[in-house]
C-alpha cells in the first residue's frame, strides 16, 4: 500500500496525464504506472551504460553544483561534465580517461542521459539527506 499525498499538477504535468487518465484508472494509478514504467527505462539504460566507479564520482562532481537538474536538458549533460573535466580536472583526480568518457556520453541517447541525470539527482539527494 502507498501513502496518501497532495501534488501540484502543471499544465506539463496534466498533458501527459489527460489522456491516460480513464474511469478505469484514476489519476493515482496512472502517476504510479509511469512512475514504474519511467524506473524501468532507468534502469535498462543505466545497466547498458556500464559506467566504472570513479566515471560516476566524476558526473557526480561535475554535476554538484547545479540546483534543480529538473530545470536544464539532460542533453547539456556532455556539455556540462565535459566543462567540469576541463576547468577542474576530474579526470585526473579520479583516475579516469576524461576523452574516453566524453566520447562515451556523446554517444549517448536521450533516455541514457536522462537515466545520468536521474542517478545524480538520488545520489545528490541522498547525500544531502545524511
Amino acid at each position: 500500500m502507498g501513502r496518501k499525498t497532495s501534488i501540484y499538477a502543471s499544465d506539463a504535468l496534466e498533458s501527459v496525464l489527460e489522456p491516460r487518465v480513464s474511469l478505469a484508472r484514476g489519476i493515482s494509478q496512472t502517476l504510479t504506472v509511469i512512475g514504474i514504467r519511467y524506473a524501468e527505462i532507468v534502469r535498462r539504460e543505466l545497466a547498458e551504460l556500464e559506467l566504472a566507479d570513479d566515471e560516476w564520482s566524476a558526473i557526480y562532481e561535475a554535476l554538484s553544483g547545479l540546483a534543480g537538474l529538473e530545470q536544464w536538458s539532460p542533453a547539456y549533460l556532455p556539455a556540462q561534465i565535459s566543462d567540469a573535466i576541463g576547468q577542474n580536472a576530474l579526470d585526473q583526480k579520479w583516475r579516469i580517461d576524461g576523452a574516453r568518457l566524453m566520447r562515451r556520453l556523446g554517444a549517448c541517447s536521450y533516455a541514457q542521459l536522462v537515466a545520468i541525470c536521474d542517478r545524480a539527482e538520488v545520489f545528490w539527494a541522498a547525500e544531502s539527506a545524511s
